[in-house]
């Protein structure tokens, strides 16, 4: 019964001791533990200067120019055609891919 007691007083100890940490800087604590409120944190204000600039039109056209990652390119070279899901290799050049041509297998 002896051992029951101080180990239930030990978890209220622990306990007291863990919420005295978790709120220790709460505004509503500090006057009953004698300390004055902590001094608001500054806002700092987003005013838009990055965003008020319009993007210039070479940069949005990069972006639409694109294509989408991981998609499938077919790259052609004089009659040589290779499909591939990365950038074509250098000389050659990207070619529209007809959809129903072709029947995507997924990989293992």
């Amino acid at each position: 019964m002896n051992i029951f007691k101080w180990g239930l007083g030990g978890l209220l100890v622990a306990f007291l001791l863990l919420s005295a940490w978790r709120w220790r800087d709460a505004a509503w604590l500090a006057p009953l533990i004698g300390r004055s409120a902590p001094p608001p944190k500054a806002i700092v204000f987003d005013n838009g200067t990055v965003r008020a600039q319009p993007a210039s039109e070479a940069a949005s056209a990069e972006v639409i120019a694109l294509p989408v990652p991981g998609g499938m390119r077919k790259c052609v070279k004089r009659g040589e055609v290779i499909y591939t899901d990365r950038p074509c290799p250098h000389g050659m050049k990207e070619a529209d891919i007809d959809s129903s041509r072709f029947n995507p297998v997924p990989g293992r």
